[in-house]
């Protein structure tokens, strides 16, 4: 009767937990981060502007803002696909020639991305923890490697009033080019279990792209899409 009673009680147990555990591993997650951009400064374009313009590369540092959907397979690996955006202005002045009332002859540079792309999330020491055969729990720390390849589209401009340096005459126009390159990324993470269903999650990830400057900016070489990412936010688990 006692081995009875003690049976009834851990079935009870049991029942009454059921919905902190999921059954089996394969569960879906949504991540929803925010950050800090940084893009890689080495382009010919940053350094003659730099030259003629109080222009400053790093003020290209700026907010971006990603999503990812994966499906996870099973406790060690995820796939899916993310979407992330960044958008930055700085304004500046020309460095050696101004109005001639002297009111500065100032401009503004944009860069703006949004990368697309499939991932590979992988958990080395697993994303959660199996109770016997079915139930399972997500793991309070959960550090993870991310890869993804993928597609980079770009828009740049510069827009304002600049000087012709051959006959010294102030115009005002928009200089602008804009493409899509492949991209990679990789990058590294923490989450943190809050409940069932949510995690904190810490992450870093660098872009690795490039694409060819024409249009406007012909005879700039390449652009370096490429960029560093300080991302926090959540994780959604269904």
């Amino acid at each position: 009767m006692r081995h009875f009673w003690f049976v009834l009680l851990a079935s009870a147990g049991l029942l009454m937990a059921q919905d902190d555990y999921f059954l089996g591993s394969r569960v879906s997650l949504i991540q929803i981060q925010g950050g800090w951009n940084v893009p890689d400064k080495s382009s010919d374009i940053y350094t003659f502007s730099e030259e003629n313009l109080t222009f400053d590369s790093d003020e290209l540092d700026g907010p971006l803002f990603q999503i990812n959907y994966q499906f996870q397979v099973n406790n060690y690996v995820a796939i899916g696909g993310g979407w992330s955006h960044y958008s930055e202005k700085v304004d500046s002045e020309d460095r050696f020639y101004e109005f001639e009332d002297g009111d500065a002859i100032r401009q503004e540079t944009s860069l703006e991305t949004n990368f697309v792309g499939a991932m590979v999330t992988i958990t080395p020491f697993g994303a959660g923890t199996f109770f016997g055969t079915k139930a399972w729990l997500p793991r309070l720390f959960v550090p993870y490697i991310q890869v993804a390849a993928g597609f980079k589209s770009w828009d740049f401009y510069q827009d304002g009033y600049f000087v012709d340096v051959d006959t010294l005459e102030v115009f005002r126009d928009t200089f602008t080019d804009d493409g899509v390159s492949g991209a990679l990324r990789a990058g590294i993470g923490l989450r943190i279990n809050i409940t069932k269903n949510i995690d904190f999650d810490l992450s870093a990830q660098q872009d690795f792209a490039d694409d060819e400057l024409a249009g406007d900016f012909e005879g700039f070489g390449d652009l370096d899409l490429g960029a560093k990412s300080y991302l926090a936010g959540i994780t959604l688990r269904f």
